[in-house]
C-alpha cells in the first residue's frame, strides 16, 4: 500500500465535513464499512470496518481494521497462512478509501514510498 501523510493545512471544519467524529484533543475519528453481511432478514450490516483517526496536533494518522464487535479483525493482518479472497477485497477498498482521502484534500500521498 502506498504511504500517505496528512495534509499540512487540515483543518477540523474540513474533516467534520467529511464526518469525521471528535475523539479527544485534537483527534478525530472515521468509521468506514468495508465489508457487508446479509442476514437472513434481508438486513445488511458491516462486519468488517476501517477506523481511521487523524491526531491534529501530531500532524499523524492510523488506521485499524475492526469487526463487527470492534475487535481487532485479526485474519487481515495474520496472512501467515495464505491470502484470502476477502482481504483482497479488503485491500482494494481500503486503497479506494485513502485515494478518496486524497481527492477531499485530506491526505497527500508521499511520492516514492510504499507502507509495508
Amino acid at each position: 500500500m502506498k504511504e500517505y501523510k496528512i495534509q499540512k493545512d487540515l483543518t477540523i471544519a474540513k474533516l467534520k465535513a467529511n464526518k469525521f467524529s471528535f475523539k479527544e484533543l485534537n483527534t478525530y475519528i472515521l468509521t468506514v464499512p468495508l465489508y457487508f453481511y446479509k442476514s437472513s432478514k434481508h438486513k445488511k450490516y458491516a462486519t468488517v470496518q476501517m477506523l481511521i483517526c487523524i491526531n491534529l496536533n501530531e500532524s499523524d494518522y492510523e488506521f485499524e481494521i475492526i469487526d463487527e464487535n470492534n475487535n481487532m479483525y485479526t485474519p487481515y493482518y495474520n496472512r501467515e497462512y495464505g491470502y484470502s479472497k476477502l482481504n483482497k477485497i479488503l485491500d482494494k477498498k481500503i486503497i479506494q478509501e485513502f485515494k478518496f482521502l486524497e481527492k477531499q484534500g485530506i491526505m497527500r500521498e508521499v511520492k516514492g514510498e510504499n507502507k509495508t
